[in-house]
């Protein structure tokens, strides 16, 4: 069971039979459950409604009651297009609001031409994510990992090797306020990063990638982005 509610609704029914209403449940759904939805969800969002009800049974012309009775509806179950539950859906109910970052431009040519595409790039891993393809998240943070080096000009032959642009990279950027370590640090996540999301560029097996790997390479390229974004700001 994703979510349980209860709400009192006073009906009234005189055996009849002939009585129509139409009621509105709202369920809350928080940021953790949408969290485990999306984790099972394949596709299309496949839901259903389960509904138990408590009725009072009164003496005919009376207001008395004589018994209490409960009665369980058939469960009910509907599906939400992928397109609605992600462009419309989940934006309103706040999922991926919890991790925010912050990413410094400033208006200089340099970063103009890199940073914001870096920015882009995580945003459309992110969105790829929430489609389900986790394959297409990696390479878009391949993409980021690329893009944040040319942020900078880099003094070097063309067709260099990535480990030796990243190094570069650190070493004539970032290194005067990391400090050796961190430096080192930082160049041997963003190579290890590269080289996994490197699968995604190449032929691999369909299901190389699962959604656990996605999340975890996003959040790391996240990380790496801000920090960067920081110390050239």
């Amino acid at each position: 069971m994703v979510s349980k509610v209860r709400q009192d609704v006073n009906v009234y029914a005189d055996g009849s039979y002939a009585l129509e209403t139409q009621l509105r449940l709202e369920v809350p759904l928080d940021l953790m459950t949408l969290e485990r939805i999306e984790q099972a969800r394949d596709g299309n969002l496949r839901a259903a409604l389960k509904i138990d009800g408590f009725i009072a049974v009164h003496v005919p012309n009376k207001s008395c009651i004589t018994r209490f009775e409960t009665t369980t509806i058939e469960q009910m179950i509907f599906a939400i297009p992928k397109s609605h539950w992600i462009e419309q859906l989940l934006p309103q109910l706040g999922y991926g609001r919890l991790e925010l970052i912050e990413v410094r431009i400033i208006s200089t040519g340099a970063l103009l031409r890199g940073i914001p595409k870096a920015v882009a790039e995580i945003r459309q891993a992110r969105a790829y994510l929430n489609d389900g393809d986790w394959e297409k998240a990696a390479a878009h943070c391949r993409n980021t990992l690329e893009t944040i080096l040319d942020s900078r000009p880099l003094q070097l032959p063309t067709g260099s090797k990535f480990s030796v642009r990243v190094d570069t990279f650190i070493q004539g950027h970032l290194s005067s306020n990391l400090g050796g370590k961190q430096s080192k640090l930082l160049a041997d996540e963003m190579k290890l990063l590269w080289e996994v999301c490197s699968k995604a560029a190449h032929p691999s097996p369909p299901d190389y990638f699962k959604r656990e790997d996605a999340v975890f390479i996003i959040r790391n390229t996240t990380a790496i982005l801000e920090c960067i974004s920081k110390i050239l700001a």
